[in-house]
């Protein structure tokens, strides 16, 4: 079975909801992919819980680590510092990296020259 990795921010109700709904229409067009989604991770990712963010990071890298592919969510006015990073270590272990981004602020942006994942 394939593995996918969805990184985005998870800070906020509004965050939660949104990555469950994303997440809901993937799995419902690919049931054969497993879908590793933090939020889902019980007390390893609540915040108000006993996992430190040490704890939090490597138990996420490995999931991110044993994925075919990462889903990033890009919107924002900047990347999520956590996404960003995630994005990095699947760049370095040669993950596909593939970018969610539907933020209207900055789709007046003409990209020329995108660079290759």
């Amino acid at each position: 079975m394939k593995k996918m990795y969805f990184a985005s921010p998870l800070f906020s109700n509004m965050e939660f909801r949104y990555n469950a709904s994303v997440v809901a229409e993937i799995r419902k067009a690919y049931p054969e992919l497993e879908v590793y989604l933090p939020q889902e991770q019980g007390d390893i990712n609540d915040k108000s819980s006993y996992a430190d963010s040490t704890m939090i990071a490597k138990f996420d890298t490995e999931a991110l680590l044993a994925s075919d592919v990462v889903v990033v969510v890009l919107d924002g006015i900047s990347i999520d510092a956590g996404v960003a990073s995630e994005i990095g270590v699947a760049y370095h272990a040669n993950i596909p990296v593939i970018g969610l981004y539907t933020d209207s602020r900055r789709k007046v942006l003409k990209i020329r020259k995108k660079l290759p994942l």
